[in-house]
């Protein structure tokens, strides 16, 4: 019976969290999309909006992993999919919602709280959860890696809103600083866990910032700093390449 619940609470949530989600564009939510919400506080973090496409990758990856955990048999779940997975699985739909809920009606503060919670149930699937299938640690490593950087662009996007002097007069320098930081936490984050999907995500990221200054399109710095962000994009990616090649050729560390 417990089974049963379980099933049914991570499917009826994904299902809400997806609905959410649809609902929030379509009527949309307060009045206003999520994008507009995003373009309403600019930021130099911002990646071009193609970058967001990751989210229905994710949610294609999800669903997959929902059907293959509401077909597992009853007498073998909680070997294939540990109890704690489950119940984080839960967590990160119905915050997930509730973000959205945060980030339409523009409360920012809850908005970055709300996503420092997603973000540690993921971080917790992702790295702390042993014993995984590789489809289930793959998916959650990937969404995991996308919200590190939704949580960045969130926190930045709530001192925008405060006004905050010392972030608002020092904006560019902010950039830099969070841009060098979000490398660093990608690196090293890569050197300890060995975990790829997590660390190409922010590859893809780091891109969709690079194009968007290099095209000049939304809020953009000058061309004088695509030096800049191409040089922290090609350490992202030789440094990947390097520590691929090292972990002879495997995505996630082997135990």
């Amino acid at each position: 019976m417990k089974v049963i619940i379980l099933k049914s609470l991570t499917g009826v949530f994904f299902f809400v969290m997806l609905l959410m989600n649809y609902l929030a564009n379509a009527l949309p939510l307060n009045q206003r999309n999520t994008g507009e919400i995003s373009d309403m506080y600019p930021s130099y973090f911002t990646p071009s909006g193609f970058t967001f496409s990751i989210w229905g990758v994710i949610y294609i990856l999800l669903s997959i992993l929902l059907v293959k955990i509401l077909i597992t048999p009853n007498s073998v779940f909680f070997i294939e999919y540990p109890e704690k997975l489950i119940y984080l699985f839960i967590a990160s739909s119905i915050l997930n919602a509730l973000w959205l809920v945060a980030w339409h009606y523009d409360y920012m503060i809850i908005s970055s709280v709300v996503m420092i919670l997603l973000f540690g149930a993921l971080i917790w699937i992702a790295f702390y959860i042993p014993s995984l299938d590789t489809l289930t640690k793959t998916v959650f490593s990937i969404y995991a890696g996308w919200i590190s950087i939704a949580l960045i662009a969130n926190i930045t996007i709530t001192l925008i809103k405060l006004n905050i002097p010392l972030f608002q007069n020092n904006e560019v320098v902010w950039y830099i600083i969070i841009m060098v930081v979000g490398v660093v936490i990608g690196v090293t984050t890569l050197v300890v866990f060995k975990n790829f999907p997590y660390y190409l995500v922010f590859i893809w990221a780091y891109f969709g910032i690079f194009m968007k200054h290099l095209n000049q399109s939304g809020y953009h710095l000058g061309r004088n700093y695509i030096l800049f962000n191409g040089t922290l994009l090609a350490t992202l990616m030789l440094s990947g390449i390097v520590l691929f090649i090292l972990n002879n050729y495997k995505f996630f560390e082997v135990s």
